[in-house]
């Protein structure tokens, strides 16, 4: 395998990528994307967890669907989701 990087472009690139991970992140807060927040019919992440309808519902979309494509990397290509 020919590779044209050097030790001195890995070590800019690393720094460089450092940098980044930096700006994205300031105190576990990313600078770039709000906060989310999930809310079902005003229930807390422990009432989910207790209600047997969301349960029920969550345990149909694992047995019933698929997702098909290919993933490259942290991205998944040409994907379909069926149920």
């Amino acid at each position: 395998m020919n590779s044209n990087l050097t030790v001195p472009k890995a070590i800019l690139l690393g720094s460089l990528m450092i940098a980044l991970s930096s700006l994205f992140t300031a105190e576990g807060r990313s600078l770039f994307i709000a906060e989310a927040n999930a809310d079902v019919a005003g229930m807390s992440y422990s009432d989910l967890r207790r209600d047997r309808d969301f349960k029920k519902a969550v345990k149909y979309i694992i047995e019933n669907c698929s997702v098909t494509g290919y993933v490259d990397g942290d991205y998944l290509h040409s994907s379909d989701i069926s149920c």
